[in-house]
C-alpha cells in the first residue's frame, strides 16, 4: 500500500486473522494479493471496496464529495450501502458521490489517477487539466489564465521531477510564464500578460471552458 501525503490507513488488532479490513482517509494505491480465506476490504467515506487480488487507486475529495476508484488490473466489487453492488473492470474509474450515494463507472485514463503509486502520466492532456493533477501531486495551488487552459496540451510522465523544472520546459516551448508566491501557490499566464496577477478578491478560474476566442490546441511531447 502506498499513501499520498496527508493520507491515513487504519486497521484493528484482528487484521489478517480471518479478514483484512482497512479504513482509508485521503488517497492510496493498493497492490493486493488474492486470498479467498482472508478477503481484503477498504472502507472510505461510506463506500466498501471488496478486493479480489488487484491493483487499484482510491482518492477522496472532501470538497467535491466524491471517492474515485481506478482499477489497473484484477477486479473489485463496490458496495455503496444502498443495496447495490457493482463490479469494476481494468481500465475503469468509478466515482462515488458521498452525498447521494450514486455510483458512476466509466472507462478512463487510469494511469493518470495513480498519484499515490509514485508516477503521473499525461497523454495529450490540456494545460488546464494537467494543472489540476500537478496541484495534487505537489500539494500547491496552481492558478492559470483562462486563455491558456485549453490552448496547449502535453504528453509526459513525471516521477520525482521538481514542479519548477516542468514549468520551465513548458515555458521554453510555448509562450507562457509562471510566478511562484510565498503562500505555496503559482500563477501561469501568457507571456507579456502578467500584469493581471490574481489578488485576494479575484482568482482566475483555472478550468474555465469558455469557447469564445479559443485558438487551436498545440500538442507537445515533453522529455523530462
Amino acid at each position: 500500500v502506498w499513501l499520498q501525503s496527508g493520507s491515513t490507513l487504519a486497521y484493528d488488532s484482528s487484521f489478517g486473522a480471518e479478514s483484512r479490513n482497512v479504513k482509508l482517509r485521503g488517497e492510496g494505491f493498493f497492490d493486493i494479493a488474492k486470498d479467498p480465506e482472508r478477503p481484503f476490504t477498504v472502507e472510505v467515506e461510506g463506500l466498501r471496496i471488496r478486493v479480489h487480488g488487484t491493483k487499484f487507486n482510491v482518492n477522496t475529495s472532501l470538497e467535491e464529495r466524491t471517492v474515485a476508484v481506478s482499477l489497473v488490473e484484477g477486479s473489485v466489487a463496490l458496495d455503496s450501502g444502498n443495496g447495490e453492488t457493482r463490479r469494476l473492470h481494468p481500465g475503469e474509474i468509478a466515482r462515488y458521490n458521498t452525498a447521494t450515494q450514486e455510483l458512476d463507472i466509466r472507462h478512463g485514463n487510469v494511469e493518470q489517477e495513480l498519484l499515490a503509486a509514485g508516477k503521473l502520466v499525461f497523454e495529450r492532456q490540456s494545460l488546464g487539466e494537467i494543472c489540476r493533477y500537478l496541484s495534487r501531486w505537489y500539494d500547491i495551488r496552481i492558478d492559470i489564465s483562462p486563455a491558456l487552459a485549453h490552448n496547449y496540451a502535453y504528453t509526459f510522465t513525471i516521477t520525482d521531477e521538481p514542479l519548477e523544472a516542468i514549468l520551465r520546459i513548458m515555458s521554453r516551448i510555448n509562450p507562457i510564464v509562471y510566478t511562484f508566491s510565498d503562500n505555496r501557490s503559482v500563477y501561469i499566464s501568457e507571456k507579456n500578460k502578467t500584469a493581471n496577477l490574481p489578488n485576494t478578491n479575484q482568482t482566475p478560474n483555472a478550468y474555465d471552458r469558455t469557447e469564445q476566442n479559443r485558438t487551436p490546441v498545440s500538442y507537445t511531447h515533453l522529455t523530462l
